[in-house]
Protein backbone atom coordinates (compact mmCIF):
# COMPACT_ATOMS: atom_id res chain seq x y z
CA UNK A 1 0.00 0.00 0.00
CA UNK A 2 1.33 3.79 -0.78
CA UNK A 3 1.64 5.41 1.95
CA UNK A 4 -0.18 9.03 2.07
CA UNK A 5 1.67 11.72 2.51
CA UNK A 6 0.10 14.44 5.21
CA UNK A 7 0.05 17.54 3.35
CA UNK A 8 1.84 20.51 5.66
CA UNK A 9 0.04 22.89 7.45
CA UNK A 10 2.78 25.36 7.75
CA UNK A 11 6.39 25.44 7.14
CA UNK A 12 9.42 27.58 9.28
CA UNK A 13 9.61 29.96 6.85
CA UNK A 14 5.81 30.76 7.02
CA UNK A 15 6.25 31.36 11.35
CA UNK A 16 9.61 33.34 10.43
CA UNK A 17 7.42 35.39 7.57
CA UNK A 18 4.33 35.66 10.47
CA UNK A 19 6.79 37.29 12.74
CA UNK A 20 7.77 39.77 10.52
CA UNK A 21 4.52 40.94 8.84
CA UNK A 22 1.74 39.99 11.34
CA UNK A 23 1.73 42.66 14.23
CA UNK A 24 0.28 40.09 17.13
CA UNK A 25 2.92 37.37 16.64
CA UNK A 26 5.86 39.80 15.84
CA UNK A 27 4.72 40.87 19.62
CA UNK A 28 4.28 37.80 20.97
CA UNK A 29 7.58 37.03 20.26
CA UNK A 30 9.09 40.36 20.87
CA UNK A 31 7.76 39.67 24.78
CA UNK A 32 8.68 36.01 24.86
CA UNK A 33 12.30 36.29 24.43
CA UNK A 34 12.33 38.34 27.13
CA UNK A 35 10.92 35.90 29.62
CA UNK A 36 13.57 33.99 31.51
CA UNK A 37 13.88 30.71 30.90
CA UNK A 38 13.62 31.76 26.96
CA UNK A 39 16.25 34.03 27.09
CA UNK A 40 18.46 32.00 28.81
CA UNK A 41 18.35 28.82 26.63
CA UNK A 42 19.24 31.50 24.22
CA UNK A 43 22.23 33.32 25.86
CA UNK A 44 24.09 29.94 25.90
CA UNK A 45 24.97 30.71 22.33
CA UNK A 46 27.65 32.96 21.41
CA UNK A 47 27.31 36.32 20.36
CA UNK A 48 23.39 36.41 22.03
CA UNK A 49 24.50 38.77 24.92
CA UNK A 50 25.62 41.22 22.51
CA UNK A 51 22.10 40.65 21.00
CA UNK A 52 19.45 41.14 23.98
CA UNK A 53 21.96 44.29 24.90
CA UNK A 54 21.35 45.75 21.89
CA UNK A 55 17.51 45.39 21.68
CA UNK A 56 17.08 46.70 25.02
CA UNK A 57 18.67 49.41 23.91
CA UNK A 58 16.80 49.70 21.09
CA UNK A 59 13.49 49.49 23.03
CA UNK A 60 14.24 52.14 25.46
CA UNK A 61 15.22 54.19 22.65
CA UNK A 62 11.77 53.64 20.89
CA UNK A 63 9.95 54.54 24.50
CA UNK A 64 12.33 57.89 25.20
CA UNK A 65 11.92 58.96 21.07
CA UNK A 66 7.72 58.10 21.53
CA UNK A 67 8.00 60.02 24.93
CA UNK A 68 9.63 63.32 23.20
CA UNK A 69 7.43 63.32 20.29
CA UNK A 70 4.15 63.07 22.48
CA UNK A 71 5.89 66.28 24.45
CA UNK A 72 6.84 68.28 21.34
CA UNK A 73 3.56 67.96 19.52
CA UNK A 74 1.43 68.50 23.05
CA UNK A 75 3.63 71.81 23.31
CA UNK A 76 3.22 72.58 19.80
CA UNK A 77 -0.54 72.41 20.10
CA UNK A 78 -1.09 74.31 23.56
CA UNK A 79 1.45 77.34 22.23
CA UNK A 80 1.27 77.40 18.15
CA UNK A 81 4.99 77.34 18.77
CA UNK A 82 6.11 76.07 14.58
CA UNK A 83 9.97 75.81 15.95
CA UNK A 84 8.81 73.18 18.52
CA UNK A 85 7.23 70.76 15.55
CA UNK A 86 10.24 70.96 13.62
CA UNK A 87 12.22 68.61 15.64
CA UNK A 88 9.18 65.63 14.98
CA UNK A 89 9.60 64.22 11.31
CA UNK A 90 13.81 63.97 11.70
CA UNK A 91 12.37 62.10 15.08
CA UNK A 92 9.62 59.89 13.65
CA UNK A 93 12.13 59.33 10.74
CA UNK A 94 14.70 57.81 13.48
CA UNK A 95 12.33 55.79 15.08
CA UNK A 96 10.83 54.47 11.86
CA UNK A 97 14.62 53.38 11.88
CA UNK A 98 15.03 52.15 15.10
CA UNK A 99 11.95 49.89 14.79
CA UNK A 100 12.93 48.38 12.17
CA UNK A 101 16.87 47.41 13.91
CA UNK A 102 14.76 46.20 16.52
CA UNK A 103 12.10 44.07 14.41
CA UNK A 104 15.48 42.37 13.16
CA UNK A 105 16.89 41.67 16.09
CA UNK A 106 13.86 39.95 16.95
CA UNK A 107 13.00 38.01 14.01
CA UNK A 108 16.71 36.73 14.21
CA UNK A 109 16.17 35.63 17.77
CA UNK A 110 13.01 34.09 17.31
CA UNK A 111 14.59 32.58 14.54
CA UNK A 112 17.20 30.72 17.10
CA UNK A 113 14.66 30.06 19.32
CA UNK A 114 12.42 28.26 17.28
CA UNK A 115 15.46 26.15 15.33
CA UNK A 116 16.40 24.99 19.25
CA UNK A 117 12.77 24.48 20.07
CA UNK A 118 11.65 22.61 17.42
CA UNK A 119 12.44 19.97 14.63
CA UNK A 120 11.76 20.96 10.65
CA UNK A 121 9.20 18.09 10.79
CA UNK A 122 7.48 19.71 13.42
CA UNK A 123 6.81 23.30 11.51
CA UNK A 124 5.27 21.16 8.72
CA UNK A 125 2.60 19.49 10.97
CA UNK A 126 1.36 22.30 13.58
CA UNK A 127 0.26 25.70 12.66
CA UNK A 128 1.71 28.93 14.24
CA UNK A 129 -1.09 28.69 16.89
CA UNK A 130 -0.70 25.31 17.93
CA UNK A 131 3.40 26.12 18.27
CA UNK A 132 2.93 29.18 20.37
CA UNK A 133 0.62 27.19 22.62
CA UNK A 134 3.13 24.45 23.02
CA UNK A 135 5.69 27.54 23.99
CA UNK A 136 3.27 29.12 26.49
CA UNK A 137 2.33 26.20 28.39
CA UNK A 138 6.05 24.66 28.37
CA UNK A 139 7.51 28.24 29.90
CA UNK A 140 4.08 29.45 31.54
CA UNK A 141 3.82 32.88 29.62
CA UNK A 142 0.82 34.69 28.05
CA UNK A 143 -0.15 32.87 24.85
CA UNK A 144 -0.59 33.94 21.10
CA UNK A 145 -4.74 33.61 21.09
CA UNK A 146 -4.18 35.83 24.17
CA UNK A 147 -2.14 38.40 22.92
CA UNK A 148 -4.53 38.57 20.05
CA UNK A 149 -7.61 38.68 21.71
CA UNK A 150 -6.47 41.74 24.08
CA UNK A 151 -5.05 44.00 21.39
CA UNK A 152 -8.35 43.72 19.48
CA UNK A 153 -10.12 44.38 22.58
CA UNK A 154 -7.63 47.33 23.77
CA UNK A 155 -7.67 48.52 20.01
CA UNK A 156 -11.95 48.62 20.08
CA UNK A 157 -11.72 50.75 23.32
CA UNK A 158 -9.83 53.26 21.81
CA UNK A 159 -11.81 53.67 18.75
CA UNK A 160 -14.64 53.82 21.02
CA UNK A 161 -13.01 56.33 23.57
CA UNK A 162 -12.08 58.19 19.86
CA UNK A 163 -15.45 58.43 18.91
CA UNK A 164 -16.95 58.98 22.33
CA UNK A 165 -14.83 62.58 22.55
CA UNK A 166 -16.24 63.85 19.18
CA UNK A 167 -19.98 63.17 20.82
CA UNK A 168 -19.33 64.20 24.07
CA UNK A 169 -22.00 67.28 25.64
CA UNK A 170 -19.08 67.91 27.92
CA UNK A 171 -16.88 69.81 25.27
CA UNK A 172 -14.15 71.98 26.46
CA UNK A 173 -13.75 75.92 25.76
CA UNK A 174 -11.13 75.26 22.91
CA UNK A 175 -12.87 72.04 21.37
CA UNK A 176 -10.13 71.12 18.36
CA UNK A 177 -6.72 71.95 20.26
CA UNK A 178 -8.25 69.69 22.94
CA UNK A 179 -9.66 66.50 21.25
CA UNK A 180 -6.43 67.05 19.28
CA UNK A 181 -4.60 66.60 22.83
CA UNK A 182 -6.72 64.06 23.86
CA UNK A 183 -6.16 61.91 20.72
CA UNK A 184 -2.67 62.33 20.98
CA UNK A 185 -2.14 61.47 24.31
CA UNK A 186 -4.44 58.01 24.23
CA UNK A 187 -2.10 57.41 21.07
CA UNK A 188 0.82 57.70 22.89
CA UNK A 189 -1.16 55.33 25.78
CA UNK A 190 -1.99 53.06 23.47
CA UNK A 191 1.63 52.02 22.26
CA UNK A 192 2.43 51.40 25.99
CA UNK A 193 -0.26 49.45 26.59
CA UNK A 194 -0.07 46.95 23.56
CA UNK A 195 3.57 46.15 25.00
CA UNK A 196 5.40 43.47 26.11
CA UNK A 197 5.26 44.92 29.54
CA UNK A 198 1.40 44.44 29.51
CA UNK A 199 1.92 40.88 28.45
CA UNK A 200 3.60 39.26 31.81
CA UNK A 201 0.53 40.62 33.37
CA UNK A 202 -2.09 38.02 32.25
CA UNK A 203 -5.14 39.29 35.10
CA UNK A 204 -4.45 43.10 34.26
CA UNK A 205 -4.93 41.78 30.42
CA UNK A 206 -8.19 40.35 30.89
CA UNK A 207 -9.36 43.04 33.58
CA UNK A 208 -9.10 45.47 30.10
Amino acid sequence: MDKINTPKVSSYQTVINSIEDDYDTYQWFGYLLWQEQPKTLLCEAAGIDRLYSNLADKERNELLGRTVIFILVYVFIRTQMAYMALPVLPLCLGLFFLKKGKKEIIIKLSSLFLQQEFSQDIFGQKTLYQLAEIISKKYHTTSLVDVIFFNENFFRLFLIGIFLLFVSPFIFVNIFDNLLVIILFMFFIKSIVTSRWTYRHPKLMRLI
